[in-house]
């Protein structure tokens, strides 16, 4: 059974768009959504966790402007 915590992807460029989409909108875009999703009670913080985490990694590696990179 896929969830939209499984489905989402933080790397994915028409994901985010899609995030911004919920956001502005407060509906995912047509079509994004596979049939038969599941949405977990605590589904939207864990994008969110999903995106801070790929957020954070990038910082990381210095791919955030203006933000230099780190060694953990």
């Amino acid at each position: 059974m896929l969830t939209i915590i499984d489905f989402f992807n933080p790397y994915c460029l028409d994901h985010i768009k899609a995030y911004v989409h919920l956001q502005t909108h407060g509906s995912w875009p047509e079509g994004f959504i596979p049939e038969d999703m599941k949405f977990p009670s605590f589904w939207h913080a864990a994008i969110a966790s999903k995106m801070a985490d790929a957020w954070i990694e990038q910082v990381k590696a210095g791919h955030i402007f203006g933000v230099p990179g780190w060694d953990q």
